[in-house]
C-alpha cells in the first residue's frame, strides 16, 4: 500500500468496552476527524485502524486481543498500514501488550486519549512501534464535542471519572485512577450541546455518580446537578446509573421523585447480600442496610425501577 498523503488517510475503529469507553471512543473520533482524517473505513481495509479495547474483566480482555489480532492478520495480508491500541487494556498492560499482539504500531493509554490525532500522525511516520504511556498530572477530560456512534436520540453524560472505592474484585480505581468530578459548569454545557444535536434522553454516567461531588466537597451535589439538568428545554429524560448504594441519599431519592423529567429508575449495584461476602469484597454495605434503601426507594419512588448486579461466584 503506498503512501498516501495526511487528508487521504482512511482511519478504521472498534470501539469496545462500557459506556464510559464509548465516550472516550466518540471523543477520539471528534479529534480525528477535525484532524482531517477519513473516518468510516471498515477495518479490515484501512491505513490505520484504532482498537479502543476494555482491560476490566477476563473474557473483556480476551476480546480485545481477539479485536487486535484481527487487525494484524489484515496487516499481515497487506489490508491495513498501522494498528494502534487505546483504551483500558493499554492502560493496564502497557509495554506487555507489544509481546502480547506482536506488530502493534502504537500503544496509547488513557491521559493521551485527546493526544490520538498527532498519534497517528506519528505512527504513520515511523517504523518502529510507539508507546503513549507517559503519566500526566490528574485532571478529568473534558468530554464535549463527540462524534457519536449510537442512537441519535440518546447519549451518555459523564459526570466524573476514577474511584476511590478499593473493592476487591475490581481493578478500575488502578486503571482509570482516583475520584474526581467534573465541573457543573463543564457537564451543563456538554449536556446543552448533546440536546442542541437531536438528545432527548441523557444517561448520567461515573464509576460512581453518588459520590459526584463529594471530592470538591459539594453537599448533595448530585440532586443539585439533576435539578439544573431538569431546566435544559428540549431534554425529556434523564437516567441514573452506576449509583453506588452507601451513597443513595435522601436528598438524591426526593429528588428523583419530584423530578419531572428523572425517569424512576437507578441502576444500583448491590454485588451481593450476604455480609460476610461483603465484607471480603471490602464493601461497606450490608445487608441490612441494602433491605432497608430498597424498602425506602419503593416507597418514595412510585413504580421505580431497579437494576443491579450480583456476584453469585465471588471466589474470596
Amino acid at each position: 500500500m503506498g503512501r498516501k498523503t495526511h487528508k487521504n488517510v482512511t482511519v478504521g475503529f472498534v470501539a469496545l468496552g462500557c459506556p464510559k469507553n464509548v465516550v472516550d471512543s466518540e471523543r477520539m473520533l471528534a479529534h480525528i476527524a477535525q484532524a482531517g482524517f477519513l473516518i468510516g473505513a471498515e477495518p479490515e481495509r484501512a491505513d490505520v485502524v484504532i482498537v479502543n479495547t476494555c482491560g476490566f474483566i477476563e473474557p473483556a480482555q480476551a476480546e480485545s486481543l481477539e479485536a487486535v489480532r484481527q487487525a494484524l492478520a489484515n496487516k499481515k495480508k497487506g489490508n491495513v498500514r498501522k494498528v494502534i491500541v487505546a483504551g483500558c487494556l493499554s492502560q493496564r498492560l502497557g509495554v506487555e501488550l507489544l509481546e502480547a499482539a506482536e506488530g502493534v504500531d502504537a500503544i496509547v493509554g488513557l491521559e493521551q486519549r485527546d493526544d490520538i490525532a498527532e498519534v497517528v500522525r506519528t505512527v504513520l511516520a515511523s517504523d518502529e512501534p510507539l508507546t503513549f504511556l507517559e503519566s500526566r498530572p490528574v485532571t478529568i477530560a473534558d468530554d464535549r464535542t463527540r462524534l457519536r456512534i449510537g442512537p441519535a436520540h440518546t447519549a451518555y453524560l459523564r459526570i466524573s471519572e476514577g474511584c476511590n472505592h478499593r473493592c476487591s474484585f475490581c481493578t478500575i480505581p488502578a486503571i482509570r485512577g482516583p475520584f474526581r468530578s467534573k465541573s457543573r459548569e463543564m457537564i451543563l454545557e456538554e449536556a446543552r450541546e448533546l440536546v442542541a444535536s437531536g438528545v432527548v434522553e441523557l444517561n448520567v454516567i461515573g464509576q460512581d455518580t453518588t459520590a459526584y461531588g463529594r471530592d470538591i466537597k459539594a453537599k448533595d451535589a448530585l440532586a443539585t446537578l439533576l435539578r439544573e439538568m431538569e431546566e435544559i428545554p428540549g431534554l425529556e429524560w434523564i437516567r441514573l446509573l452506576y449509583a453506588y448504594p452507601t451513597g443513595v441519599s435522601d436528598g438524591l431519592i426526593d429528588t428523583i421523585a419530584a423530578g419531572e423529567k428523572v425517569v424512576h429508575y437507578l441502576d444500583i449495584p448491590l454485588q451481593h447480600v450476604s455480609d460476610e461476602i461483603l465484607r471480603a469484597m471490602h464493601r461497606p454495605d450490608t445487608k441490612d442496610h441494602l433491605r432497608k434503601l430498597i424498602e425506602k426507594l419503593r416507597s418514595k419512588v412510585s413504580n421505580i425501577v431497579l437494576l443491579t448486579t450480583l456476584i453469585v461466584g465471588f471466589p474470596g
